[in-house]
């Protein structure tokens, strides 16, 4: 006589025959067919998709996310150009300091202000040179660039302490 034991699988699974005192070694599996009567599906509340309200919800999710993403993106252009527009108006000062060098060897200043650039990348640079009062031998000059950029005004300043040459005899 042969037992029955069930094998947990289900309704789906098999049953295992196992033999009585060891007559036979080997376990069979049977498959056992499953009932005509059995639905596919156990209720109609566990059918497998999405409700509309998680759909909204998602999407809604993924709207917010791409308005912070759009928005982190174009602060960071702005920056890159903020900070292009830095590094233009140090290299450009750097020069001007040079040339403002050349010129007070040769003679005072002529000219004090002037612009670089035009239209949108215009900068403006105006220069002061002041004699300092407790070493007259030292001229410090003070170069300031400006440049618009959007809505602000954005101005770069560097200084100079020069020897004044003594005139030549």
């Amino acid at each position: 006589m042969k037992k029955r034991v069930s094998s947990g699988l289900g309704a789906a699974g098999s049953e295992i025959l196992k033999p009585n005192a060891g007559r036979l070694k080997h376990l069979f599996l049977i498959p056992q067919p499953r009932a005509q009567s059995q639905p596919i599906f156990r209720s109609r509340d566990s059918r497998v998709g999405f409700t509309l309200v998680e759909i909204l919800v998602s999407v809604a999710i993924l709207a917010v996310g791409s308005v912070v993403l759009c928005q982190a993106l174009a602060r960071g252009a702005y920056a890159v150009a903020l900070a292009k527009r830095h590094a233009t108006a140090y290299l450009f000062s750097i020069s001007k300091l040079a040339d403002l060098e050349l010129m007070l060897r040769q003679g005072p200043l002529e000219k004090t202000s002037g612009q670089f650039g035009a239209g949108r990348d215009a900068f403006v640079w105006k220069v002061d040179a002041e004699v300092s009062p407790e070493l007259p031998q030292l001229q410090q000059l003070k170069l300031t660039v400006n440049w618009k950029q959007g809505d602000h005004i954005y101005d770069s300043e560097l200084n100079l302490v020069r020897r004044i040459a003594e005139p030549r005899q």
